[in-house]
């Protein structure tokens, strides 16, 4: 999913602060982000993505007039379409079920929308709330924020006034008809997914976490271990871990648990807690132990223990355990770097819900973590779920002085691979009392990843009064979506790509052009020569070959053997090319540009190729014969 507040701030600044686009975004205000859907009745699903921006804009200008202050909508999904907004091209790119179309295209208004179709569409809002209110430098700030802004818009559809706002918009210029008979179920407005925490830095930047031991020891009656051999001290201590760490997960208190030994009397036990700062993780620490030193949950854990012994079939006694107490031994924190990769499954199972999420989180992790992608301790949330795409974040803690790029392209390559798609449909429906049946995964993309140091490539730095390019720094997250279409392997490649009227500008002294060499064209003497960068004039440097053969064929090819002068390898390969209504023998070294581009290496081929529309026979007679 797009970061939007991102785009916010750039269309802000690029409209009241166009002399300093980076300094106003580097200022911008923090913004609280969620999700939540609707059902619309009477309303269908756009077919191309022309509809589908025109009806998005139209919801979003009704509504905002209703907008408290510091509130902005946007609309993110029309049943199975996705919507997003490219705000350095200005253009709207649509994913899901019109995944690749951009608002260029075909589109048609001649369609008769005064019979209402009877549809159901559900339509995603994505909110912004500006934290100038509240700070948002707490959790009870934060969680304040979200409930009261959670409130207003309640509010305003319960009331029956998003309707009518939007209703009283339809005819408004230009009209959209798709509109003008829809209805909104009150009672379907849901959250999608949870907020997301505004304090998490953006994408481009490293997002320090806390990795926290808590090793302790848990004194065991009872259960005499003195006879054990190796296996079945190993097996005790698998059905301990199991059940420590379901006793925890029932208070609330989830965190990965390993048991490494069982020793005089006692079950000696690590658990690693995860989180966003040293403050939370302590907090998590010191809840688990209070929750140890309860009788309830104590004995919680013997019980659990048992259970899982006779699911087990297995012949280790543990009816007489009991578990006195519990003592912290030591901690042990280090600091680690943050991810979170993005991404959607599309999934044919129709009636997948809130009650399944759970069960796919955790086939999810399974997977990722038997392929060794990630680590215990990771999480992964289901954020979403809307006309058979379901969005879902995988947060990922990593060494900070490790190749966080590497780890986060594993996460992305392993969780895009149709095999993968696979194991998790097969663990999510095998899990104990899994409610999730019937389900597979048809495709899934990554759309980004957060808390990281780009190191993809070269981009267009666009400062009010400079032509550059960069690599790494505070990428803006549309570019860090269209990878493709934003990043040069060069800097060079970079700035003849976005800055050709600024190129020696653009490219400075940092290239190394002073001894770089490229071949470029000589207009006043007509051939190709080698220059070295730092001396190449501006429209030398827009214009260069890696080859004299390509130069002179590309910028010469009327006297390509003059433009060689004798450094060409020309070719001897016959080849034949259509002219004058016929096909005609040359040689490929000799040949101009133009005549290669229609070239082929039989009078066959080429007969078929540029005479189509006279017979084989017909073309190889004018030709002077066919033959190979």
């Amino acid at each position: 999913m797009t970061t939007i507040s991102h785009s916010i701030h750039w269309r802000n600044a690029a409209k009241n602060k166009w002399w300093d686009v980076y300094g106003c975004m580097q200022d911008s205000p923090k913004y609280l982000e969620f999700e939540f859907s609707i059902e619309f009745a009477d309303l269908s699903e756009p077919t191309n993505c022309q509809n589908a921006d025109a009806i998005a804009k139209r919801l979003q200008d009704a509504m905002a007039p209703a907008m408290s202050s510091g509130t902005e909508v946007l609309v993110v999904g029309i049943g199975a379409v996705t919507i997003d907004n490219d705000v350095a091209l200005g253009t709207t790119q649509c994913g899901g079920s019109l995944s690749g179309q951009s608002y260029q295209g075909d589109f048609s208004l001649g369609v008769d929308y005064s019979d209402p179709s009877g549809d159901v569409t559900v339509v995603t809002f994505r909110v912004f709330k500006d934290c100038s209110s509240s700070g948002c430098t707490s959790d009870q700030s934060i969680q304040s924020l979200y409930d009261e802004t959670w409130q207003s818009l309640e509010t305003y559809v319960d009331s029956g006034s998003m309707e009518q706002d939007i209703l009283d918009s339809v005819n408004t210029s230009p009209a959209v008809p798709q509109l003008q008979h829809i209805s909104v179920d009150i009672a379907s407005m849901a959250p999608v997914g949870t907020y997301k925490d505004p304090r998490l830095a953006g994408e481009g930047a490293l997002i320090e976490g806390i990795s926290l031991t808590v090793e302790g020891e848990l004194s065991v009656s009872g259960f005499d271990t003195s006879s054990f051999d190796a296996a079945q001290e190993a097996e005790a201590m698998t059905y301990f871990q199991a059940a420590l760490e379901a006793s925890l997960e029932a208070e609330g208190l989830s965190h990965p648990v390993k048991v490494t030994d069982i020793v005089d009397g006692k079950i000696v036990y690590e658990i690693l807690i995860t989180a966003d700062s040293s403050s939370d993780a302590t907090a998590a620490a010191s809840s688990i132990e209070t929750s140890l030193a309860a009788d309830a949950t104590r004995s919680a854990i013997a019980s659990n223990a048992a259970a899982e012994a006779t699911s087990a079939s297995s012949s280790i006694d543990f009816s007489t355990v009991v578990i006195d107490g519990n003592t912290e031994t030591a901690t042990t924190e280090i600091p680690v770097a943050k991810i979170t990769v993005e991404g959607e499954f599309a999934t044919n199972d129709v009636n997948f819900g809130s009650a399944d999420e759970s069960y796919l989180e955790e086939a999810i992790y399974e997977v990722l973590l038997d392929e060794g992608v990630i680590s215990e301790g990771a999480k992964v949330e289901v954020t979403g779920y809307v006309g058979g795409v379901i969005t879902y974040n995988v947060i990922s803690f990593t060494d900070a002085a490790s190749d966080v790029q590497a780890h986060a392209d594993s996460i992305a390559s392993q969780i895009t691979q149709s095999s993968t798609y696979t194991q998790i449909a097969n663990v999510a429906q095998s899990l104990p009392g899994s409610t999730i049946t019937s389900f597979s995964i048809s495709a899934g993309v990554y759309l980004s990843t957060t808390g990281m140091p780009h190191s993809i490539g070269w981009w267009p730095q666009w400062n009010w009064g400079e032509s550059t390019c960069e690599n790494g720094g505070d990428i803006p997250s549309y570019m860090t979506r269209n990878q493709q279409q934003y990043f040069s392997s060069s800097k060079r490649e970079c700035c003849q790509q976005w800055f050709p009227y600024a190129l020696k500008t653009c490219v400075g002294p940092t290239t190394g052009g002073s001894t770089v060499e490229y071949i470029v064209p000589n207009w006043i003497d007509r051939y190709c020569e080698s220059k070295k960068e730092g001396d190449m004039e501006e429209y030398e440097l827009a214009d260069t070959f890696e080859t004299i053969e390509e130069c002179c064929k590309k910028r010469f090819s009327t006297s390509y053997s003059e433009c060689c002068r004798g450094e060409c390898v020309i070719s001897t390969t016959k080849l034949y090319y259509p002219e004058y209504g016929k096909c005609v023998e040359g040689v490929e070294g000799e040949m101009l540009q133009h005549q290669l581009i229609f070239a082929e290496d039989s009078v066959q081929n080429c007969c078929s190729s540029n005479f189509w529309w006279l017979s084989q026979k017909e073309c190889c007679e004018i030709s002077g014969g066919c033959y190979t």
